[in-house]
Protein backbone atom coordinates (compact mmCIF):
# COMPACT_ATOMS: atom_id res chain seq x y z
CA UNK A 1 0.00 0.00 0.00
CA UNK A 2 1.10 3.56 -0.55
CA UNK A 3 1.97 5.67 -3.54
CA UNK A 4 4.04 4.05 -6.25
CA UNK A 5 5.76 5.95 -9.08
CA UNK A 6 2.72 5.66 -11.34
CA UNK A 7 0.35 7.11 -8.74
CA UNK A 8 2.81 9.90 -7.93
CA UNK A 9 2.93 10.81 -11.64
CA UNK A 10 -0.87 10.76 -11.95
CA UNK A 11 -1.30 12.95 -8.87
CA UNK A 12 1.32 15.43 -10.07
CA UNK A 13 -0.07 15.54 -13.62
CA UNK A 14 -3.62 16.16 -12.36
CA UNK A 15 -2.72 18.50 -9.49
CA UNK A 16 -4.08 15.83 -7.19
CA UNK A 17 -3.87 15.43 -3.47
CA UNK A 18 -4.22 12.93 -0.67
CA UNK A 19 -6.03 13.40 2.62
CA UNK A 20 -4.56 11.66 5.63
CA UNK A 21 -6.94 10.25 8.28
CA UNK A 22 -4.67 8.77 10.92
CA UNK A 23 -7.19 9.19 13.73
CA UNK A 24 -9.29 6.40 12.21
CA UNK A 25 -6.49 3.82 12.55
CA UNK A 26 -4.23 4.86 15.44
CA UNK A 27 -6.66 4.15 18.32
CA UNK A 28 -7.47 0.71 16.92
CA UNK A 29 -3.76 -0.09 16.58
CA UNK A 30 -2.98 1.04 20.11
CA UNK A 31 -5.99 -0.55 21.81
CA UNK A 32 -5.10 -3.72 23.72
CA UNK A 33 -6.42 -6.69 21.75
CA UNK A 34 -8.42 -7.97 24.74
CA UNK A 35 -10.30 -4.62 24.90
CA UNK A 36 -10.93 -4.28 21.18
CA UNK A 37 -14.27 -5.32 19.70
CA UNK A 38 -12.32 -6.12 16.50
CA UNK A 39 -9.76 -8.51 17.98
CA UNK A 40 -6.35 -9.33 16.68
CA UNK A 41 -7.34 -9.34 13.01
CA UNK A 42 -8.90 -5.88 13.36
CA UNK A 43 -5.75 -4.59 15.01
CA UNK A 44 -3.54 -6.09 12.27
CA UNK A 45 -5.77 -4.60 9.56
CA UNK A 46 -5.65 -1.20 11.26
CA UNK A 47 -1.84 -1.41 11.39
CA UNK A 48 -1.72 -2.15 7.66
CA UNK A 49 -3.98 0.84 6.95
CA UNK A 50 -1.93 3.10 9.24
CA UNK A 51 1.37 2.05 7.65
CA UNK A 52 -0.04 2.67 4.19
CA UNK A 53 -1.33 6.12 5.12
CA UNK A 54 1.99 7.12 6.65
CA UNK A 55 3.99 5.86 3.64
CA UNK A 56 1.57 7.58 1.27
CA UNK A 57 1.75 10.88 3.13
CA UNK A 58 5.55 10.83 3.29
CA UNK A 59 5.77 9.98 -0.41
CA UNK A 60 3.31 12.75 -1.30
CA UNK A 61 5.21 15.31 0.78
CA UNK A 62 8.54 14.25 -0.76
CA UNK A 63 7.04 14.70 -4.24
CA UNK A 64 5.34 18.08 -3.61
CA UNK A 65 1.85 16.58 -3.80
CA UNK A 66 -0.77 18.36 -1.71
CA UNK A 67 -1.56 16.66 1.60
CA UNK A 68 -4.66 17.49 3.60
CA UNK A 69 -5.98 16.22 6.90
CA UNK A 70 -9.32 14.58 7.62
CA UNK A 71 -10.75 12.23 10.22
CA UNK A 72 -13.09 9.63 8.70
CA UNK A 73 -15.60 10.81 11.32
CA UNK A 74 -18.05 8.03 11.98
CA UNK A 75 -15.34 5.38 12.15
CA UNK A 76 -14.95 3.69 15.53
CA UNK A 77 -13.66 6.16 18.14
CA UNK A 78 -13.66 9.03 15.61
CA UNK A 79 -15.98 11.92 16.43
CA UNK A 80 -16.90 15.01 14.44
CA UNK A 81 -15.46 17.30 17.12
CA UNK A 82 -12.03 15.66 17.45
CA UNK A 83 -10.41 16.86 14.25
CA UNK A 84 -7.71 18.51 16.38
CA UNK A 85 -6.31 15.05 17.24
CA UNK A 86 -5.32 14.54 13.61
CA UNK A 87 -2.66 17.25 13.85
CA UNK A 88 -0.42 15.75 16.58
CA UNK A 89 -0.83 12.33 14.95
CA UNK A 90 0.36 13.78 11.63
CA UNK A 91 3.38 15.32 13.38
CA UNK A 92 4.20 12.11 15.23
CA UNK A 93 3.71 9.52 12.50
CA UNK A 94 4.63 11.49 9.38
CA UNK A 95 7.47 13.43 11.02
CA UNK A 96 6.26 16.86 9.91
CA UNK A 97 6.58 20.16 11.75
CA UNK A 98 3.58 21.37 13.75
CA UNK A 99 3.30 24.40 11.46
CA UNK A 100 2.98 22.11 8.43
CA UNK A 101 0.27 20.10 10.20
CA UNK A 102 -1.68 23.27 10.94
CA UNK A 103 -1.21 24.49 7.36
CA UNK A 104 -2.37 21.12 6.00
CA UNK A 105 -5.52 21.27 8.16
CA UNK A 106 -6.42 24.81 7.10
CA UNK A 107 -5.15 26.39 3.90
CA UNK A 108 -3.90 23.04 2.61
CA UNK A 109 -7.39 21.55 2.88
CA UNK A 110 -8.91 24.67 1.32
CA UNK A 111 -6.51 24.39 -1.64
CA UNK A 112 -7.39 20.73 -2.12
CA UNK A 113 -11.10 21.63 -2.14
CA UNK A 114 -10.28 24.58 -4.43
CA UNK A 115 -11.92 27.07 -2.07
CA UNK A 116 -8.70 28.75 -0.91
CA UNK A 117 -9.89 32.01 -2.48
CA UNK A 118 -12.76 31.96 0.07
CA UNK A 119 -11.34 30.36 3.23
CA UNK A 120 -8.37 28.57 4.80
CA UNK A 121 -6.36 31.61 5.83
CA UNK A 122 -6.95 35.00 7.38
CA UNK A 123 -6.90 37.48 4.53
CA UNK A 124 -8.95 40.45 3.44
CA UNK A 125 -11.95 39.38 1.40
CA UNK A 126 -12.05 35.83 2.77
CA UNK A 127 -14.83 34.25 4.79
CA UNK A 128 -13.47 35.10 8.27
CA UNK A 129 -13.85 31.59 9.67
CA UNK A 130 -11.57 31.27 12.68
CA UNK A 131 -11.28 30.14 16.27
CA UNK A 132 -9.98 32.01 19.31
CA UNK A 133 -8.01 29.81 21.70
CA UNK A 134 -6.50 30.15 25.17
CA UNK A 135 -3.04 29.30 23.88
CA UNK A 136 -1.11 29.03 20.66
CA UNK A 137 -1.43 25.42 19.42
CA UNK A 138 2.00 25.65 17.80
CA UNK A 139 3.81 26.55 21.02
CA UNK A 140 1.67 24.88 23.66
CA UNK A 141 0.07 21.88 22.01
CA UNK A 142 -2.73 21.12 19.62
CA UNK A 143 -5.13 20.23 22.43
CA UNK A 144 -5.95 23.94 22.77
CA UNK A 145 -7.93 23.47 19.54
CA UNK A 146 -10.35 21.19 21.40
CA UNK A 147 -11.79 24.01 23.52
CA UNK A 148 -12.23 27.20 21.52
CA UNK A 149 -13.19 30.33 23.45
CA UNK A 150 -14.86 31.91 20.44
CA UNK A 151 -15.66 30.83 16.93
CA UNK A 152 -16.24 33.10 13.96
CA UNK A 153 -18.14 31.69 11.01
CA UNK A 154 -18.32 33.98 7.98
CA UNK A 155 -17.56 36.85 10.34
CA UNK A 156 -20.36 36.05 12.81
CA UNK A 157 -19.16 35.51 16.36
CA UNK A 158 -20.18 32.54 18.48
CA UNK A 159 -19.23 33.30 22.09
CA UNK A 160 -18.46 30.39 24.40
CA UNK A 161 -19.17 27.64 21.89
CA UNK A 162 -20.39 24.44 23.49
CA UNK A 163 -19.22 21.11 22.14
CA UNK A 164 -21.13 18.09 23.40
CA UNK A 165 -18.45 15.44 23.90
CA UNK A 166 -18.74 11.73 24.51
CA UNK A 167 -16.90 11.31 27.82
CA UNK A 168 -16.28 7.60 27.28
CA UNK A 169 -14.68 8.16 23.87
CA UNK A 170 -12.64 11.09 25.22
CA UNK A 171 -11.32 8.98 28.08
CA UNK A 172 -10.47 6.08 25.76
CA UNK A 173 -8.68 8.28 23.21
CA UNK A 174 -6.70 10.10 25.89
CA UNK A 175 -5.65 6.75 27.38
CA UNK A 176 -4.67 5.27 24.01
CA UNK A 177 -2.95 8.29 22.48
CA UNK A 178 -1.75 10.22 25.52
CA UNK A 179 -3.59 13.40 24.51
Amino acid sequence: MGLDEELVKILKDRDGAIVVTLSAAVPLVQMPVNESPYGEIGQENSQIVLNGMVRGAKTAIANDIKVGLGTDAGSPLVTHYNFWRELPLFVKYCKVKPSFALYSATLGNAKIARIDNETGSIEEGKSADLVVLESNPLTNNFKSLSNPIMVFIKGHQIKNPKIKKNKSIEKTLTKLMGF
